[in-house]
């Protein structure tokens, strides 16, 4: 409630799960939710230094650049940029990233089987870019998720930068842990000191 204003709904969170490169389509019908993707952008681009660098590829080398807005129940959940080395997936501009994952893609027709995925989460505020695209004001919090996906010759087949609304995403990370080797992993093996009877 707000008063003068009345009873607003809110709408629940997308569960986002960490660890798993499940397509956001997916995941949205798991919960309920009716998806749609629009294509704001498909072409094929040169790599500049700046993106050469962080891709680890030769400047000049071709890539398909893909941004896809991600909505559920017509709400905007999601800005994707995505970069894929031509070499790697060429065609992959002739299928239709409207209904389909782009890994998905890479599984199916590549047969890409495993990615060694380097991925970082970290809060920021939206530019004015990205604000106009996602429909919310200039400044507000979003979360950026940065993906490197390499392949098992360590090749880069994917990098990507995407944004959600923070309001509108929940990242749930779901695991099984061996306490034992992951104390060791960063304590080395010790035997911890009792300090009172």
């Amino acid at each position: 409630r707000a008063q003068g204003q009345g009873t607003f709904v809110s709408t629940p969170k997308i569960e986002l799960v960490e660890g798993e490169l499940i397509s956001i389509t997916t995941l949205m019908h798991q919960q309920g939710r009716t998806p749609e993707t629009l294509v704001t952008k498909l072409a094929r681009e040169n790599l500049n230094a700046h993106d050469a660098v962080e891709l680890d590829y030769p400047i000049g080398e071709e890539v398909y650049v893909i941004q896809r807005i991600r909505k559920a129940d017509g709400i905007k959940v999601v800005l994707e940029n995505t970069k894929l080395p031509c070499k790697k997936v060429p065609g992959i501009d002739k299928y239709d990233l409207l209904n389909l994952s782009i890994f998905s893609i890479m599984a199916d027709v590549y047969n890409y089987s495993e990615l060694l995925v380097y991925q970082t989460i970290e809060a920021a505020s939206a530019t004015e870019e990205v604000a106009a695209l996602l429909n919310i004001d200039t400044g507000a919090p979003v979360v950026v998720v940065n993906r490197l996906a390499r392949d098992e010759n360590n090749d880069v087949v994917e990098w990507a930068r995407d944004f959600y609304p923070s309001d509108r995403v929940r990242f749930v990370y779901n695991s099984k842990i061996n306490l034992r080797e992951s104390q060791q992993k960063f304590k080395g093996s010790y035997q911890p000191k009792v300090v009172s009877e």
